[in-house]
């Protein structure tokens, strides 16, 4: 047996270390019938975990299956099995959590590696993932019809099937005919589904969402490729589709999906051959990008010439704000020969037009000249501001905000600091910080760096709703990094910095919080060594007395002694240590345990050194949850009733978040028919739907239960995902308590 020459012995331990390890740590079988999906990776470590929470997941990649047999974790970078590296990490298969991994519980002060997760999902059957279907056809080919169906039967529930069309040419068009279509309906098509994409998988562009019932409608796009992806849920069965599709040069008479623009600018639009006439059967539709809900779309027709009927059924041109027709009570329908007037459309980031024809009447058809005008608000479009000062320096306050309006989605701006030098503290102070909540800051967040990029050690990633707070790390370099996300709006913040010599590194007396949200506290110069005579203080607001404060420390190391005289970290409820009788003082290497603080609008934390032993020192998670101090918490049940458990049926898309009574009803026939009041509050952090300001519709005796319309909101928001429980007898046996 072969040794190291410098270390004898060291060469075979290792090979045999490792051989051992991984041989005892293989995947998990996925069994007969079953077959893993790919791997996902949506969220990255940050904060204080790495967190592939399911259903986020699933909002993201809809074609993961819903009855998971099994998951499996490995390192992102290596492929190798979680439990080879002896991190804590949380795995359930069945629950929404899917699997996550926090910093807090990891040996030797750890942090959670980059995981990924695949899921074992049935090939055939109820809840059939069904193996993707590759097609491929060149210019003039028509495929045979393929069958989503069991027609006359039933399609299984959890249905998740995939086809994959190859045009073989970015120049061919793809024309897709659906035919006997017959799924469940719904306004926004959210139970049963087909989704067309232009592209490789769902993360292309979406072309549109089908569900219904139509004898036939076709769907087409450009090549090379287009992608299906058809949905069931659990509850109706419906007998599903045929489909074929047919590959074309764009060449021939033709209007392909398109889209256009993407900022300021203006073009147009004209019906194929204009002024010739347009041929019979086309279905032409377009999107016209703002790149941010703050400009203005202007729509002017400059020549219409259409078939005309009173209801425009046989041709027409259709304006609508949402991709799915379905979801766009306020689309505008034209035909005949009237020119119709100029639209100014604010507070949408895309418009859709559809132009149709049928088989008869042919007219010299539409030309239409779009314009996109406007700025797309501070930071929108936000190139690197590189922001530079030496020691002493403080800067001005910069806005990443439009308060007290709302940023726009999909926002990344950068911000660089120089500091000048590697011995240089540089220290941000964040203000009137609102953005969206999330238990790891995965929708709306801000991240800070010490370093030059994202590639540099994260200090903290941060998000909800804080007065102010005050983030520290080493020169020469900090990077921010700001990001939203699609979905909710918020007022974003403004920050200040500034440099100090690393000889005289300080703590100011920060307040932090306001509303719910996460953050962390560390010790001056954490990990490295606090400094001498250092006196820290910081207040946490909850902003209400009816929330929860929670602390969590992750890393804790400091001088020891047996009633902390020399440093410690104290907490405390009132600012005044004197009035403080049930102050807790910490010090040595112990982690302090977890505290839950209720009843309290403030929490005070006290750092304190002396001039002789210095440690690591501290780094501490605060969460700020729970209820709102104006709304006086959820409304009351009565004498003789009881809640149930919370519903969320329904995730907001295309226009709205409804929780349909009657749809609940079907799927949970354990809720009560006779309702005494309903209960509507943030699917994710569990507060009152009236904090958000949103527009809500309740009615506790109608089939409605709720709706969130984003046409109705302010400030082009769109409805968060709202939950909902219901107060009913306790006698009624169809009631589901929560106890």
């Amino acid at each position: 047996m072969k040794t190291s020459l410098l270390f004898p012995g060291l060469f075979v331990f290792l090979v045999t270390l490792e051989a051992t390890t991984l041989a005892q740590f293989r995947s998990p079988t996925c069994g007969t019938g079953y077959q893993w999906t790919r791997f996902y990776n949506r969220d990255l470590p940050s904060g204080n975990c790495d967190c592939e929470n399911f259903r986020d997941l699933k909002r993201q990649y809809p074609e993961i299956c819903n009855n998971r047999a099994s998951v499996d974790v490995v390192d992102a970078t290596t492929g190798i099995d979680y439990r080879v590296y002896g991190q804590v990490v949380n795995i359930n298969t069945a629950s929404e959590r899917g699997f996550s991994c926090f910093n807090r519980d990891q040996p030797n002060g750890q942090r959670c590696r980059n995981y990924k997760i695949r899921f074992c999902c049935r090939t055939s059957g109820p809840g059939a993932s069904c193996s993707m279907l590759r097609m491929m056809g060149g210019v003039g080919y028509t495929s045979p019809y393929y069958s989503a169906s069991t027609h006359p039967g039933n399609n299984p529930h959890n249905l998740n099937c995939h086809y994959r069309i190859n045009a073989q040419s970015t120049s061919n068009v793809i024309k897709v005919l659906f035919r006997r279509f017959n799924l469940e309906h719904h306004t926004c098509c959210n139970y049963d589904y087909v989704a067309v994409y232009e592209g490789v998988s769902t993360s292309s562009r979406l072309i549109g969402k089908y569900c219904g019932r139509n004898s036939s409608f076709t769907v087409q796009g450009r090549g090379p490729y287009m992608y299906i992806h058809y949905h069931t849920d659990r509850s109706v069965h419906s007998t599903g589709f045929q489909f074929r599709f047919s590959v074309s040069a764009s060449a021939t008479p033709s209007c392909d999906q398109l889209s256009i623009g993407g900022g300021p600018g203006t073009g147009f639009i004209t019906s194929p051959n204009y002024p010739s006439n347009y041929p019979h059967k086309a279905d032409c539709r377009y999107r016209i990008n703002a790149g941010s809900a703050s400009r203005t779309i202007t729509l002017r027709f400059t020549a219409f010439n259409l078939e005309s009927h009173s209801y425009c059924r046989y041709d027409f041109v259709e304006v609508r704000k949402t991709i799915n027709a379905h979801c766009a009570p306020n689309a505008r329908k034209y035909c005949g020969t009237t020119l119709p007037a100029t639209q100014v459309i604010t507070g949408q980031q895309y418009v859709y037009i559809h132009f149709f024809t049928d088989n008869s009447v042919a007219r010299s058809g539409f030309r239409m000249q779009w314009t996109v005008s406007g700025t797309s608000g501070p930071g929108a479009s936000c190139s690197m501001p590189r922001l530079t000062g030496g020691v002493g320096y403080t800067s001005p306050y910069y806005s990443a905000s439009t308060h007290p309006g709302n940023n726009p989605h999909n926002l990344n701006c950068h911000y660089r600091i120089n500091a000048q030098s590697t011995s240089n503290v540089i220290k941000v102070l964040f203000r009137r910080f609102n953005l969206e909540h999330h238990t790891c800051c995965s929708y709306d967040y801000v991240a800070v760096y010490e370093g030059v990029s994202t590639s540099s050690r994260l200090i903290g990633k941060y998000c909800g709703r804080n007065s102010s707070f005050t983030v520290q790390g080493r020169g020469p370099y900090m990077y921010i990094h700001y990001h939203t996300d699609r979905s909710v709006h918020s007022t974003g913040f403004q920050f200040r910095f500034s440099v100090s010599a690393s000889a005289t590194p300080s703590c100011d007396q920060l307040s932090i919080g306001g509303g719910p949200g996460t953050g962390f506290i560390t010790s001056p110069n954490y990990p490295s060594n606090y400094p001498h005579k250092a006196d820290c203080r910081y207040r946490i607001n909850a902003g209400s007395a009816s929330r929860t404060i929670t602390l969590r420390f992750t890393a804790f190391n400091l001088e020891s002694h047996s009633y902390c005289r020399y440093d410690f970290v104290e907490v405390r409820k009132t600012i005044n240590a004197h009035c403080a009788p049930n102050a807790r003082k910490y010090c040595g290497t112990t982690l302090p345990a977890t505290q839950v603080i209720t009843g309290q609008q403030y929490v005070y934390i006290h750092f304190f050194t002396d001039n002789s032993v210095a440690r690591s020192g501290f780094r501490l998670q605060w969460t700020v949850s729970g209820g709102s101090p104006t709304l006086g918490g959820p409304p009351t049940c009565g004498t003789g009733y009881q809640w149930t458990r919370f519903y969320n049926r329904d995730l907001p898309s295309g226009n709205c978040d409804c929780e349909n009574f009657r749809d609940l009803k079907r799927q949970y026939p354990e809720i009560c028919n006779n309702r005494a009041s309903v209960d509507v509050v943030d699917a994710t952090t569990g507060i009152d739907y009236r904090v958000y300001g949103q527009v809500v519709n309740i009615n506790t005796a109608s089939e409605r239960g709720f709706s969130c319309f984003n046409r109705d909101q302010p400030n082009g928001q769109r409805c968060r995902n709202y939950k909902i429980r219901f107060c009913c007898p306790i006698s009624n046996q169809g009631a589901t308590l929560h106890i």
